[in-house]
C-alpha cells in the first residue's frame, strides 16, 4: 500500500479496508460530484459501488488515493491516476 504525506494533507492508497470511505465522501457530495467529476449514474448502495470500482480498475485506472486533511483526519478528496498506454 502507498502513502504520500505532506505538510497540510496525506495520502492513503485506496483498497478493499477503505473503500467505503470514498462511497460516503461520493454520497455527502452526490450533487457536486456529478457535476464536476462523474456525469454517468452513482451506484446508490456500497455493493454496486464495490463492482463498478472493479470495472473502473480494470479498464485503466491504475491507483486511486484518498486524500485527508492532516490536522484532522477528515477526508477531503480523492486522486486517481490512470494507466498510459503508449500503442
Amino acid at each position: 500500500m502507498y502513502y504520500c504525506n505532506g505538510r497540510f494533507v496525506r495520502m492513503v492508497e485506496l483498497n478493499t479496508d477503505n473503500d467505503q470511505e470514498l462511497f460516503k465522501l461520493m454520497m455527502e457530495n452526490l450533487e457536486e460530484y456529478r457535476s464536476s467529476v462523474f456525469d454517468q449514474d452513482i451506484p446508490e448502495n456500497y455493493q454496486d459501488f464495490s463492482s463498478v470500482l472493479k470495472i473502473w480498475f480494470s479498464s485503466g485506472r491504475l491507483y486511486q488515493f484518498l486524500v485527508y486533511r492532516k490536522i484532522s483526519n477528515r477526508l477531503i478528496g480523492t486522486v486517481y491516476f490512470y494507466h498510459h498506454n503508449e500503442e
